[in-house]
Formats: structure tokens, C-alpha cells, sequence
């Protein structure tokens, strides 16, 4: 567009010149006033396709249909005026560009929004991802102490090597040798634990084991007796602690302090009781009675580095205060709960066998109670597909806790009086008994009834047979056609269109209780107001009647319509005859 004819230059005056002598501005004019986009149908959809939730779905192209009604799809649900646009044969028109500005303008919303969700999803992937890791830590970081201490607890178990008995509550599976009971590492002032480091005086040392003991005092021109006393165990020291009440205030001194390096061994009994004989160097003895004796051991164990030993034995020896020899004796008694010290004599009953271990929550038996179904948990049922036939096990589900339902719902029989009363003879009447009391209302049926359409039979296990015109009940509803039924304590799967779809209205009505016959004088009464002296004026009556009469010489006898009465009363008594026998 120069003169030069450079593609690099660009002349505005000829380029004007050219575009009024070629008439392009009257084209553009004449176009505008009519459509100004015309595109055929297969641009437009594969342009515009993204607009229109009919057409496409996460990016992808989706219309079944033809390209024209795919551009009708678009317009529409782009809320485009039927004005604005115009389908031809093969081509769309839109009148105005401002149309497709819009329709350019929606498409990178789209995109833009798309992204956006894209991004949205990966962070909360990745918070998610984060939020886990971090659990995971924070869950291993408070585990890998336990662990630790369930694998000293296991070192323990060791050392007994099987030569004593086990208490019960020793191989508890959440039992866990945490050492400090007392709390003596604690550093807050107001705490029990605390005056217990002071009066050990262990200074800054941090304390392995703490425990309450009973400790074997020794007494003047006495016997030695067991006394409550503190146990506090370092790296360095073991610590006796006597705690008293002086004034109301606590009070804590020093018993005993002796070096981890002068202890030898440790001897036991090869019973369940804790009393434990501590062996020095050139020193007394330590005897005394620890609940938590083999973690007493394991951590003594372990902070001499393996040399304290222990040693098993009924009758263990030991130097008293004076540094005299002195036999202390187990025994078994089976009628004593707890290790009982008697003039250095320990009585104390069976315990579990020696070479019972630690359970750990991975090994617990499968019989322990911390492995039954809770309450609350139901077990699943195996649900029948369509074309399947249920399981054989389907039937038997919770067969016998039904039963014992249905057990617990019936009431109990209730004795039913005999209906026909004896008939007392002339000359003397009773009073009626009271009829029996009805019988309780039947219980209602926890779950609906359905009545059976048809009749229904199959011979493959866990399928319930159908009777048509029987109630059944329905215990689960499944959305494959087949419901769980159950009938006389018998469960089963059964198809749902052999069922009627409206469970059958239960009767509150209580049965009725059987109809007594009243007496011969209440029939002939039906008011019922007549009392024992009128039956028994009666009766003399009839008797008289009857001696007077020259026909009836028959004597009078308990058989039933053979009473002779004055006139008129044949008509009643035969009436009565024919009621008993219907009765009986």
C-alpha cells in the first residue's frame, strides 16, 4: 500500500483511497444493516459448544444431534433474542457483532472458570494430603513411647523366665510400664511428687520408678511388721521415703538410701505375691511388698545394665538390721484374696501359671471380651441381587434372638376354669364363681406384615416359601426386589412382587374370653338379683311339690332335666338340657 511497494511501509492516504474505489465501505454498511456474522453450523458448534450445558460437559463435546439443532441448543441457552439471529440452510446469521463479542466473552469465562476450579480442587487436595500427614505424625509421635514401653514390658517378661506365678491384673493387655506413678519427676511445687524429690534428695536426677510399697520395719524386742512407705528408683539410688501427718501437715523423711551398685540380686517367691528381697553389700536387706514388682525388676534391669539378676525360691534368706541371717516363708492359702504377712510367714493363693506372657493387643485371644461385637454393632446381611439366589446363612441371621422375640412377646397361658359347672343337688345352691379374668391383649408386631399375593416355593437355601393369603412379616426392605422375611421364627429372602405393597393394619383387639353358662337359677333369672336364700327356698319347694304328686313318684336325683318342679317348669328345664349338651 505505497509506492515503493514495501511490505514495510504502510501509506494511510493511498489505503483510503483504495478502500472508497473498491467500495469496501458501502459493503460494510450494507452488511451491518443486515447480518453481520454468518458462519455455517459446524464452526459455530465447534467454536460456541462450551456454552451450553446440552453440549458439552467438562470440556467435552456431548450433542448426539445434528449441527443445526446444536446451534438452536446454543442461541437459547446463551439467552440470545430471537431477533439477533437468524438459521438459514447451512449458515447461522447473527445481526449485531456486538452478539459475538458476547458469545467470545462467555467462552473465556468458561475457561477461566474451569481453571479456577481445577485450582481449587488440587489445594484442597493438597490441605487434605497435609492435614493426614500431620495426623499421622502427631498419632505416631504419642505411640512411639508406648511402643517403646510395651516392648520394655516384654523384656520383663523375660526375666521371670517362667519361674513365677502371674497376677491377673500383671498381663492385662493395657497395662504399660510407665515407671513414674508417683509423679516425682514433676516439677511444680504444689504437687505430692515434688516433696517426695525433695526428701529423697535426688536433686536434678530424673526418677525411673515410683511406686507405694509396704516396707518391713523392724520393731525393738518385736516382730518385724510392714509399713506404708514410698519407693523412688534413679540411674544411681534407690529411695525410701516414710510419709507422715505431723500437725496436719504432710511430712516426708528418708528412710533408706542405697547405691543401684550395691545392690546383688533380687529374690522372690515362685507364687503371685509381690514382696521382694533386695540383697546389698555389707548392708541390711530390703524387704518389702511391691504391686509392680516385674517392672520394679525390669527397670532395675536395666539401669545396672543386665547384672541384677533374679533368684526364685519358697523360702528366701535375708540379713536383718542387726545383720542376722533371718528365713522369711511362702505358703499357699487359697481361703486369703491378698498376700497376707504373718510372723515372717507370707500366705498368698494360686495365681495364673508361670509361663503365662503379657498379652499385647495384637495377640489378645480371640474369646476375650474386648473382641465380641459391641451392643450397638448388628451384622451385616448378605443381600440377594436380582437373578441371584440369597445365601444359605441369610435364613439363619439372628434365627435364635428372633425366636427368643417372639418368646418374650407371647404371654404366658393362662388357666382357664372348666365351663361347665356341676350341678349341686335339691336342697342346697352355691354361689357362682367369678368368671376368669380376660386374657392380656396380644403384642403388637414390631415389624409391618405383608399379605402373600401368590404362592411361592424354591428349593435353594436361604429363600422363605410363600402361602398365598398368609401374613408375613418384613424385617428388611431391599431395593433389589428382594426383602427378608420372616414366619413362625423361619427368616428368608422373598420377592417383594409376590407381597402386597401395604402392610396389613394390626388389630389391637384383645380375644375374647370364653362364655361361661350362668347357673340354672341365673337362666331362669336374667336379671341376675336373685341371692342364695331364694335358690335355696326354691329348691325346698320343689322338693315338697314333687312328694305331693301322685305321678312323679321318682326320687329326686342330680341327673341333669330329671328335677321335678311344679307346672310349667318341664319347658325350662328341657331347655336347659339342650343348652348344657350344646355346652359340652
Amino acid at each position: 500500500p505505497n509506492e515503493n511497494k514495501s511490505p514495510s511501509e504502510f501509506d494511510v492516504k493511498r489505503v483510503l483511497h483504495q478502500v472508497k474505489y473498491l467500495g469496501l465501505c458501502e459493503n460494510i454498511r450494507i452488511r451491518r444493516a443486515g447480518f453481520a456474522y454468518r458462519q455455517t453450523f459446524e464452526k459455530f458448534v465447534e467454536r460456541f459448544y462450551l456454552l451450553s450445558s446440552q453440549t458439552s460437559y467438562a470440556g467435552d463435546f456431548i450433542w448426539t444431534g445434528g449441527s443445526k439443532e446444536a446451534c438452536i441448543q446454543i442461541l437459547k441457552d446463551t439467552d440470545i433474542k430471537s431477533e439477533e439471529w437468524q438459521i438459514g440452510t447451512t449458515k447461522v446469521f447473527i445481526r449485531h457483532p456486538e452478539v459475538i463479542w458476547g458469545l467470545e466473552t462467555m467462552r473465556e469465562r468458561y475457561w477461566h472458570g474451569m481453571a479456577q476450579r481445577i485450582q481449587t480442587a488440587w489445594r484442597k487436595y493438597q490441605a487434605f494430603r497435609a492435614a493426614k500427614a500431620t495426623k499421622i505424625q502427631r498419632v505416631w509421635r504419642q505411640k512411639r513411647q508406648a511402643f517403646e514401653l510395651i516392648k520394655f514390658r516384654e523384656h520383663g517378661d523375660g526375666l521371670l523366665g517362667g519361674k513365677k506365678e502371674r497376677r491377673r491384673f500383671s498381663i492385662c493387655s493395657l497395662r504399660t510400664f510407665n515407671g513414674d506413678y508417683l509423679m516425682v519427676n514433676s516439677r511444680d511445687k504444689h504437687t505430692r511428687g515434688f516433696l517426695l524429690r525433695e526428701a529423697a534428695q535426688i536433686g536434678s536426677e530424673p526418677a525411673v520408678f515410683s511406686s507405694r510399697i509396704e516396707f518391713l520395719v523392724p520393731r525393738a524386742m518385736r516382730s518385724a511388721r510392714p509399713m506404708p512407705r514410698q519407693l523412688v528408683v534413679t540411674k544411681d539410688h534407690v529411695c525410701i521415703v516414710e510419709e507422715k501427718v505431723v500437725d496436719g501437715l504432710v511430712q516426708h523423711a528418708l528412710v533408706s538410701k542405697i547405691d543401684v551398685a550395691a545392690i546383688k540380686d533380687l529374690a522372690m517367691s515362685p507364687y503371685q505375691d509381690g514382696w521382694t528381697v533386695v540383697h546389698l553389700m555389707s548392708q541390711p536387706d530390703l524387704v518389702f511388698n511391691c504391686e509392680f514388682k516385674t517392672e520394679m525388676l525390669t527397670w532395675l534391669n536395666s539401669v545396672s545394665q543386665g547384672r541384677i539378676h533374679l533368684q526364685v525360691n519358697s523360702t528366701i534368706s535375708y540379713n536383718n538390721k542387726n545383720m542376722k541371717s533371718t528365713q522369711i516363708k511362702f505358703v499357699k492359702n487359697e481361703a486369703v484374696q491378698r498376700a497376707v504377712f504373718e510372723k515372717k510367714t507370707v500366705q498368698v493363693c494360686s495365681g495364673l501359671p508361670a509361663g503365662t506372657r503379657s498379652q499385647t493387643i495384637r495377640d489378645r485371644p480371640a474369646g476375650s471380651t474386648a473382641s465380641r461385637p459391641k451392643p450397638q454393632q448388628q451384622q451385616q446381611r448378605a443381600t440377594p441381587t436380582a437373578g441371584y439366589n440369597a445365601p444359605a446363612a441369610a435364613r439363619q441371621i439372628n434365627g435364635n434372638a428372633n425366636v427368643q422375640k417372639q418368646q418374650r412377646a407371647t404371654p404366658a397361658p393362662q388357666p382357664v376354669q372348666s365351663a361347665v359347672q356341676s350341678t349341686a343337688p335339691s336342697g342346697s345352691s352355691r354361689r357362682p364363681s367369678a368368671p376368669p379374668p380376660p386374657p392380656p391383649p396380644a403384642a403388637m408386631p414390631k415389624h409391618p406384615r405383608h399379605k402373600a399375593l401368590f404362592d411361592f416355593s424354591d428349593a435353594n437355601s436361604g429363600m422363605l416359601s410363600l402361602e398365598a393369603g398368609q401374613l408375613y412379616e418384613v424385617l428388611e426392605k431391599n431395593d433389589s426386589g428382594w426383602w427378608l422375611g420372616s414366619r413362625n421364627g423361619v427368616e428368608g429372602w422373598i420377592p417383594s412382587n409376590y407381597l402386597s405393597p401395604e402392610p396389613e393394619a394390626a388389630s389391637h383387639q384383645a380375644p375374647h374370653a370364653p362364655v361361661i353358662p350362668p347357673p340354672m337359677a341365673m337362666r331362669n333369672n336374667p336379671t341376675g338379683d336373685v341371692d342364695n336364700q331364694q335358690l335355696d327356698s326354691m329348691a325346698q319347694l320343689a322338693a315338697a311339690l314333687a312328694s305331693r304328686s301322685p305321678s312323679n313318684n321318682v326320687t329326686p336325683t342330680s341327673e341333669k332335666g330329671h328335677v321335678p318342679a311344679r307346672p310349667g317348669m318341664n319347658r325350662f328345664a328341657q331347655e336347659d338340657s339342650d343348652e348344657e349338651e350344646a355346652w359340652e
